[in-house]
């Protein structure tokens, strides 16, 4: 995680995880290591690209054998150390000629994932008009 503060949605994800590390503030290098020696982390999905917040400088140094950018971003990162991205036609059209430094693995439909909250507050009235 690479956040300043925990909200309610990392609590979510971080009760799925076995090991959960909070990396928000630490130096590359030592990040780079942590995954590399002590995680022993085979594959690396990074999730973010070229949004804000990102640990681009992280993946930059190969801490895993295959790494994978996914959804954050829907272009190349430009990176030679991802190998792969996740992609699907509407994204990536099977003619496009622009170049990737990834190797593109298509979904056979679209890339995003989405499932809608089921805690929502009702609709109301806008209390002015």
């Amino acid at each position: 995680s690479n956040v300043v503060k925990e909200d309610s949605i990392t609590l979510h994800l971080k009760s799925f995880a076995p090991n959960w590390r909070n990396i928000y503030g630490r130096p590359a290098k030592e990040i780079a290591t942590l995954i590399h020696s002590h995680d022993k982390i085979d594959i690396l999905v990074e999730l973010t690209g070229h949004t804000a917040g990102n640990r681009l400088d992280v993946v930059a140094m190969k801490p895993a054998p295959i790494q994978i950018t996914y959804l954050g971003y829907p272009n190349t990162t430009g990176l030679s150390t991802v190998d792969y991205r996740f992609t699907d036609a509407l994204v990536d059209p099977l003619d496009t000629e622009q170049p990737f430094t990834e190797k593109l693995i298509r979904l056979p439909r679209c890339f995003l994932t989405y499932t809608p909250p089921t805690k929502v507050p009702d609709i109301e009235t806008l209390p002015y008009t």
